[in-house]
C-alpha cells in the first residue's frame, strides 16, 4: 500500500455493521474514522471502504435496574457483549439496600458454545450488609472472544433492591 496524505477526515458516528464507504457517502476517504456507539469501538478506513480498529480503550458499560415497591428487580444486572475480543477489567456492583439471606450474585462466561460456560466468580451476599462489591480481573486468563459474553446475576433479588453495574473492559 502507498503512503497516503490524510486532510482533515470525517468523523462518523453509527450502530454496529454501519460504516459507510464511498458507495453509500461519496465523500468517504481515507483516514475517516467511524465511531461504533453499540461497541464502543473506534474504527478507521485505509482504503474509504474497508475499516480497521483504530484504538483499544478501556470501555465501562453502565446498567441501572429499577423497581417500585412490591415488584421485584431485575436479576440479571448486565451482559457484556462488545461483539469483539475484549480483556475484562473488573465488574463493580452498587445495591440500595442489603439483600434478603441466600441471596448470590454470579459473574458468568457464556460461550457461544454452551460447553465452554465458565463460572468466574461467586459470593454469597444475602447474610451481609454488602452494598457496595468490585471486583478485580485482569489477569493473563481474563481475555474473551468476540463471541462471548459476560453475564453478571443475582440468584433471586427478593428484597428488591435497585442495582447498579459497570463492567470495565478492554477491546484487544
Amino acid at each position: 500500500m502507498a503512503v497516503k496524505r490524510i486532510v482533515t477526515p470525517n468523523r462518523f458516528i453509527g450502530g454496529t455493521g454501519e460504516q459507510p464507504t464511498q458507495a453509500t457517502i461519496p465523500r468517504v476517504r481515507v483516514g475517516d474514522t467511524f465511531y461504533d456507539k453499540d461497541t464502543g469501538i473506534l474504527y478507521i478506513t485505509y482504503d474509504g471502504t474497508n475499516w480497521a480498529v483504530k484504538e483499544t480503550k478501556v470501555n465501562i458499560k453502565h446498567v441501572i435496574t429499577s423497581t417500585t415497591d412490591g415488584e421485584s428487580a431485575e436479576t440479571a444486572i448486565a451482559t457484556l457483549a462488545p461483539a469483539a475480543a475484549f480483556k475484562l477489567l473488573g465488574v463493580k456492583i452498587h445495591f440500595s439496600g442489603a439483600l434478603a439471606a441466600a441471596e448470590t450474585l454470579t459473574v458468568t462466561r457464556n460461550s457461544a458454545t454452551d460447553v465452554y460456560d465458565t463460572l468466574l466468580f461467586t459470593l454469597d451476599i444475602g447474610t451481609t450488609n454488602i452494598v457496595d462489591i468490585k471486583i478485580p480481573f485482569g489477569g493473563e486468563d481474563d481475555f474473551y472472544s468476540a463471541t462471548d459474553e459476560i453475564v453478571i446475576a443475582l440468584s433471586a433479588n427478593t428484597a428488591n433492591r435497585v442495582w447498579g453495574c459497570e463492567t470495565i473492559h478492554e477491546l484487544v
